[in-house]
């Protein structure tokens, strides 16, 4: 079980219903974070991963099972922290560097080296420097085509992050997944955990006072 599902564990009932309601999470949130697994020999995919293996094999390079999450947020934010709390959350989390391959019988859970993370940290688009009716439809386009580019399930990573400077108070953070690393509740939760790992990157002196909120609406 990881960290982050241990510390989910020790909350009482009430206090798991509480951050599922703010997460906007149905059932219990301790369920929606998957677990990591070892041993040198790869683990086989789920029933649901050699689903969603299979169907790529049959129509490979198809967006439809890409999970875009986009926040656009407001305050104070560094990128420099941000960077290191997404490469913090890739190294809490195996699964989000878990790739799919066919070893001639079922495809199993093969799991990608720092090394080959690259495609996985956070990528920064600094849009600070347009006019300010150009920036938002800009990021909207940025948002969709981020969205509509395919995942590679055997070359990964199937984890992308992006961050959209708008300007100094204003900013654009998209998390895109592959369906077969998360669900929409693991999603939900890894954000609150990116969150709270840009606080402990933001102490720094550099970056202190630094928050990543996500604004209503």
């Amino acid at each position: 079980m990881n960290d982050l599902k241990s510390r989910l564990a020790k909350l009482t009932p009430e206090q798991r219903a509480a951050l599922a309601h703010q997460l906007g999470l149905t059932g219990d949130v301790t369920d929606s974070i998957v677990t990591r697994r070892r041993g040198d020999t790869p683990p086989v995919a789920s029933f649901a991963q050699a689903r969603l293996w299979l169907l790529d094999q049959l129509e490979p390079g198809l967006p439809t099972y890409t999970i875009p999450l986009v926040f656009q947020l407001r305050g104070r934010l560094n990128p420099e922290p941000l960077e290191r709390a997404v490469d913090a959350l890739l190294g809490r989390h195996e699964v989000l560097c878990t790739v799919l391959r066919d070893t001639g019988d079922v495809p199993t859970q093969n799991f990608l080296s720092r090394t080959s993370l690259g495609g996985a940290r956070l990528r920064v688009v600094d849009l600070s420097a347009l006019p300010w009716e150009r920036r938002g439809q800009i990021a909207t386009d940025i948002a969709r085509r981020e969205a509509s580019r395919a995942f590679d399930l055997s070359v990964g990573p199937l984890f992308r992050s992006l961050m959209v400077v708008l300007g100094h108070d204003a900013f654009q953070l998209q998390l895109t997944l592959h369906h077969a690393i998360t669900d929409g509740w693991s999603a939900g939760v890894l954000f609150s955990e990116l969150s709270l790992l840009y606080r402990a990157a933001a102490l720094e002196p550099a970056a202190r006072g630094a928050e990543l909120v996500a604004a209503a609406g």
